[in-house]
């Protein structure tokens, strides 16, 4: 019955208003990093006039409507609700008879888009915020913070640590050659228990974020926070702390996703996927993954990365059959990354002529290969590399 009224409405549609399209979008939904980013990037996209999935045909505004899905499926429910301000929402059995009506009758000018994740042509560095918070929102994240110990204007980290829960496994637990190849996309907790505690020490509160993690933060300092296993911990207060951090330490899941959408810095650690990773946004700051070859004996440079097709690998699995680790940061250099981000943060990160020379190697590398895999959409490469990572591997990683 839905369908043929839906059917029976976009008839009539086309004939009164037949210069208009009609244009369905279902978000990735049960993925955090997806509901973030998606309709992050169409907005950017479509704000800077960038080509976007879809029909790209420059005619008048199609009638927009979007899908975020049922509420028990939702990754986020106050983002949701957040992204509803921003776009046309509708129920998602519209969009579901909508998706059918543009898949079989293609005269209707009824269009079924898939929001890209990643940006297209840099748009989230040349576009602003499309989210934001409601006054009520507001008041309702600070009584959060009070809640959490932190006073309301003082300045915190988030930190995102991806420790296995994502898999279901603990990271200690790993047996199978499959199981070892989590090994390259996880991390304990306690490798980054030297960084929360300088920054801490800084003068900076440190929030460690996720859902119900495996191992917990133990506590070092009174101004470092395990949050991922507090009984404070809430949808809403999610998405607040990763919006006003002043900028968040990961190693690429889910929160630091929101953290993009509300434009704030973000620096990625030992990033493995280096085709998923964000290069093309300015806000981002990586230290890339140091990948070891056990066949070869050796760590690879980044020209082999993306020779042998490593570069294009998503999946635990693809690096365990490659015979992939990684020779991961030291609880030390972790420290040393998250100083650089503070650094950075204030403004005091200079880069001196051989690190200039150095990004420029590595982006020259890099940007040479991309189109291997059909990243040229991407736009170029905005991403500031770590210094102290190129300075420390760079002989060998740029060889």
């Amino acid at each position: 019955m839905l369908v043929a009224i839906v059917f029976v409405v976009v008839c009539i549609h086309r004939v009164v208003r037949p210069s208009i399209r009609i244009r369905s979008f279902t978000v990735g939904f049960h993925k955090l990093g997806h509901l973030a980013l998606e309709p992050d990037t169409y907005l950017s996209a479509k704000h800077l006039a960038r080509p976007i999935s879809g029909d790209n045909r420059r005619t008048s505004d199609p009638l927009e409507v979007w899908s975020f899905g049922k509420l028990r499926d939702q990754a986020n429910i106050p983002l949701a609700k957040m992204w509803s301000r921003a776009v046309r929402r509708v129920p998602s059995p519209l969009v579901t008879v909508l998706n059918i009506i543009a898949h079989k009758f293609h005269c209707l000018n009824v269009e079924k888009v898939v929001p890209d994740f990643y940006p297209v042509q840099n748009c989230l560095d040349l576009s602003p915020c499309h989210l934001s918070f409601s006054l009520a929102e507001q008041s309702e994240g600070e009584a959060g913070l009070r809640k959490l110990g932190i006073p309301v204007g003082e300045k915190f980290i988030c930190l995102v640590v991806n420790d296995g829960s994502h898999y279901g496994k603990h990271w200690v637990d790993y047996e199978t050659e499959l199981d070892r190849g989590l090994r390259v996309l996880t991390f304990p907790i306690n490798d980054f228990v030297l960084a929360a505690e300088t920054l801490a020490e800084s003068g900076y509160w440190v929030v460690r974020m996720g859902a119900s993690a495996h191992e917990k933060l133990v506590p070092v300092h009174h101004r470092v926070i395990d949050y991922a296993n507090s009984r404070l911990r809430n949808s809403f207060l999610d998405i607040y702390l990763a919006a006003n951090c002043i900028f968040t330490f990961s190693t690429q899941t889910g929160p630091d996703s929101v953290s993009l959408a509300f434009r704030k810095n973000v620096t990625y650690v030992d990033v493995a996927r280096y085709k998923y990773f964000f290069y093309d946004v300015k806000f981002a700051h990586w230290v890339p993954a140091r990948l070891f070859s056990m066949e070869m004996n050796r760590s690879l440079s980044l020209s082999e990365i993306f020779e042998f097709g490593i570069a294009q690998f998503k999946t635990p699995d693809e690096f365990a059959r490659a015979g992939l680790t990684v020779l991961r940061s030291t609880p030390t250099e972790l420290m040393e990354y998250a100083l650089e981000a503070v650094s950075r943060h204030e403004g005091r990160l200079q880069l001196s002529p051989s690190d200039l020379a150095l990004q420029n190697r590595f982006v020259g590398t890099f940007e040479s290969n991309t189109h291997l895999f059909g990243m040229s959409q991407r736009g170029s490469h905005s991403s500031l590399v770590s210094p102290n990572f190129l300075r420390k591997y760079g002989k060998d990683y740029l060889k």
